[in-house]
């Protein structure tokens, strides 16, 4: 995806101040001039643009050619005065709301004068920081050959946005990765909906604030790109500043991203060498599944019935706070699950057995399974893809009449597959690695859906 490691040079482009609240905000940027003269590195300019904040938590800004041809002018006075002008000119344009609107959304126009004028004036770097009373909101830097590439391409003026996406229309994937922490669409568009979609051999760093909720630690903040497809590519060259609470990650290219967490993969001593391991390990990095113990995963227990609904909750990323009170005779106010059983109930997910009861700690059985996998999919509005003809399995006559499309739709996507000598083993109890490998290839056949 052409990610380019983060150098010294990029990472002095900006100097945030304070901290985010709940994923944004902070005290806003604080771009400090060196104190004395300096040889060794570029001359800075900044200029103040503002902005205006619109109902719908839009900041649109207008950079001027006059305001940037002045940074520049003075930002060559200052490197002439340093003895650096062959170090070139890192441009800071800040971007500050004249209210006390909150805003998610950036709009900033440039124009294509004020582009030649930054490409001629010797800018190596410019870097836009934008700021509402809520603290900044996402940085966006690029170097002299993104410039360049950007303005090759668009041959015009460019339309450049950060919009903060609803976490809720992600993929279930890149939920599993980034849950309510903040993902942006960036773009650079120009002319009649047309798109830089490339920088080349450019390079744009993007920096977000954000603070570490309870329990998150910082070597697991990273960085992530949604595709097309809605698939996770991890940028394991993003570094995490815990001081400044800030993530910054280079890039070639615009496209969506966000602030992910890879969670710990617990080593288990009961998965080496085991078929599933695989599935396990995915299962348990996302914190669909979490194992019997510190150490163990239990893959050939029976999977319950509470437990696979909390599998869905969380892969579905739900909020289930709401729910204080259950429905079900057996399922207890304070039980672990409760939250879960009842959006599944109330989403048409998973109905209760009778007589009032769920059932949260009977075995699942494997055609419970792809009835409550397809009612997931239908619910989450998830088309899932064709993949494989139709198998008739040597014991498809027992299976119940209620399950009989959910299996046939689970088995053509690959998501549920038979058994040894073309069972489906339909009120055989599916087990925790079963489950693992069921939703593993469920996550990738709905990320590959068309």
């Amino acid at each position: 995806m052409g990610t380019a490691n983060i150098s010294d040079k990029d990472l002095t482009l900006i100097k945030t101040g304070g901290s985010s609240s709940g994923g944004s905000g902070g005290s806003g940027p604080i771009i400090n001039p060196p104190a004395s003269p300096v040889t060794n590195v570029p001359a800075q300019g900044s200029v103040n643009i503002p902005g205006t904040v619109d109902e719908g938590g839009n900041i649109t800004a207008n950079i001027t050619n006059q305001a940037v041809s002045e940074a520049i002018s003075k930002a060559l006075a200052q490197a002439k005065q340093n003895g650096t002008e062959q170090k070139g000119i890192n441009l800071v344009l800040n971007v500050i709301s004249t209210g006390n609107q909150t805003a998610n959304n950036i709009a900033i126009d440039l124009p294509k004068e004020v582009q030649d004028t930054l490409i001629a004036g010797g800018v190596g770097n410019i870097t836009f920081i934008v700021s509402t009373s809520n603290g900044s909101i996402i940085n966006i830097g690029m170097d002299m050959a993104a410039l360049e590439e950007m303005s090759n391409q668009a041959k015009g003026s460019v339309n450049l946005t950060a919009t903060r996406l609803d976490n809720s229309t992600l993929t279930a994937g890149a939920r599993a990765a980034i849950g309510n922490r903040p993902v942006f669409d960036l773009r650079a568009s120009y002319g009649e909906g047309a798109q830089v979609e490339s920088f080349g051999s450019g390079s744009i760093l993007i920096t977000i604030p954000y603070t570490l909720a309870a329990n998150e630690k910082a070597g697991n903040i990273q960085a992530v790109y949604v595709d097309l497809k809605g698939q996770v590519q991890w940028i394991n060259s993003s570094v995490y500043d815990s001081l400044k609470g800030i993530l910054s990650f280079s890039t070639n290219h615009f496209s969506t991203y966000g602030i992910g967490y890879k969670q710990d993969v617990p080593s288990f001593t009961d998965t080496s060498g085991h078929w599933a391991k695989e599935d396990i390990g995915f299962v348990a990095s996302y914190g669909l599944l979490k194992g019997t113990s510190d150490t163990t995963f239990s893959p050939d227990t029976d999977m319950t019935r509470g437990m696979f609904i909390t599998a869905l909750g969380r892969l579905a990323n739900t909020d289930v706070s709401g729910y204080e009170k259950s429905s079900f005779t057996d399922v207890k106010n304070d039980a672990y699950y409760m939250g879960y059983i009842q959006w599944a109930s109330k989403n048409s997910i998973a109905n209760g057995v009778g007589n009032g009861r769920f059932a949260p700690d009977q075995s699942i059985t494997r055609e419970q399974m792809a009835v409550i996998m397809q009612n997931y999919a239908k619910a989450m509005g998830i088309t899932l893809p064709k993949i494989h003809e139709e198998n008739t399995f040597a014991d498809s006559t027992k299976i119940s009449a209620y399950a009989k499309d959910a299996v046939k739709e689970m088995q053509t996507a690959g998501i549920i597959n038979g058994k040894n000598g073309n069972l489906f083993d339909p009120q055989g109890r599916a087990t925790r690695a079963e489950v693992s490998a069921v939703l593993h290839r469920f996550v990738e056949r709905m990320n590959n859906e068309e």
